[in-house]
């Protein structure tokens, strides 16, 4: 099999990999058969280049995507993420699917070692966020606020107040359950801050890359320099979708944030052939 270019640039991603977690303690890369649109041969490639480095999660296709589930159980991969579960019917589908799946059919099959989160991302999974953790059979460890998703569903923009509000609101009512909480969608340097102070949640995460909530301090350059290495791994990728969204997410930042960068990511954009705004 030809090598795909993540594996031809296995030694400068790994390298950022290094990068974030020694500089912002980044303790999760997340990879995706939804958003991203990734095969499991991507999955699989991917898998193998950044595993040795940092956790890897992969957000698979949906409550019933079971051959996901599969995937990620013969790879290894061990934490996972469901979107779009908005009813407590799409909860019940997806645990059907963690038994079937993950369980080999039986429910006292432990799940030891798994770490499984859900997304809410939407008006309707919002309002019918008590149902939908009342099917949880103590499977889930982690809910994830996706503000993008959840702002378009609300006709509003990610730092709405009425965004900000219900990710307020779904946090709370995750962490009052016992579940570790992070909150994504939109998430910049310029407003990582206020989506802490505003959402309590456990940590925020970028597209890619996740970082656990200081007691003191800002993630603002943690979100600056992992949007920069999501830059790079799309600049790598070489594809025309991957330059659509670099182009992206240089623009949601400002020029302020590609000032006085630490001179070993410098080096590993330079390498990877992302050329900065001046």
């Amino acid at each position: 099999m030809k090598k795909g270019r993540f594996t031809q640039n296995t030694r400068t991603i790994r390298a950022a990999l290094r990068f974030l977690k020694k500089k912002h303690k980044c303790y999760l890369v997340k990879i995706s058969t939804e958003d991203e649109g990734l095969t499991h041969e991507d999955v699989a490639e991917r898998y193998k280049v950044m595993s040795s480095e940092i956790e890897v999660e992969l957000k698979i296709g949906g409550p019933g995507a079971r051959g996901d589930l599969k995937f990620a159980k013969q790879l290894g991969i061990k934490t996972v993420i469901v979107p779009m579960v908005e009813s407590s019917y799409a909860m019940r589908d997806f645990i059907n699917s963690v038994h079937e799946v993950l369980q080999n059919g039986s429910k006292k099959q432990s799940l030891k070692g798994w770490h499984i989160g859900v997304n809410i991302e939407t008006s309707g999974a919002y309002k019918n966020l008590g149902g939908i953790l009342a099917e949880d059979a103590d499977i889930l460890k982690q809910v994830t606020v996706g503000r993008s998703d959840l702002s378009k569903s609300m006709g509003s923009s990610v730092d709405d107040p009425r965004v900000l509000s219900a990710a307020k609101s779904i946090v709370l009512k995750a962490r009052k359950k016992g579940y570790f909480t992070s909150i994504g969608g939109g998430i910049v340097p310029s407003n990582v801050d206020k989506v802490i102070k505003s959402g309590r949640s456990h940590a925020v995460n970028t597209r890619n890359f996740g970082f656990k909530v200081p007691k003191k301090g800002s993630l603002r350059l943690a979100i600056r320099d992992a949007l920069l290495v999501e830059m790079m791994i799309c600049s790598l990728e070489g594809t025309t979708a991957a330059a659509s969204r670099k182009d992206a997410l240089s623009a949601r930042m400002s020029d302020e944030d590609f000032t006085d960068l630490d001179p070993t990511l410098l080096k590993l954009l330079d390498k990877s052939g992302v050329v900065l705004p001046c």
